[in-house]
């Protein structure tokens, strides 16, 4: 995901969690943990997407370090509908969080 993408996000999540006018502080601590937390399920669901081939060339990229974007190239060959899943996966954890946020 390149930079104004994720920047692009990041203040769409932002916005419709209402916390826009958060200092940026707290922004970026709300931020960081909805990330972390997308990147756990982004986790999960590709590898249930990968055959046995593809999970074994995205475990020795884990294990040799790769970067961010070399791991995102390689999935996105791999997983004919990743920017599909990476959409899903981030409006899910933001309709749970706002939800928490009503209780």
């Amino acid at each position: 995901m390149n930079n104004l993408t994720q920047t692009k996000m990041q203040d769409e999540i932002l916005k419709d969690l209402g916390i826009k006018g958060l200092a940026p502080e707290m922004q970026n601590n709300i931020l960081e943990k909805i990330g972390e937390l997308i990147i756990k399920r982004m986790f999960l669901a590709t590898v249930d997407k990968l055959d046995s081939k593809g999970a074994d060339e995205f475990n020795k990229m884990a294990e040799e370090e790769k970067t961010p974007e070399e791991v995102e190239t390689f999935l996105r060959e791999k997983i004919a509908d990743y920017d599909e899943m990476l959409e899903k996966i981030v409006i899910e954890v933001k309709e749970e969080i706002k939800k928490d946020l009503a209780v």
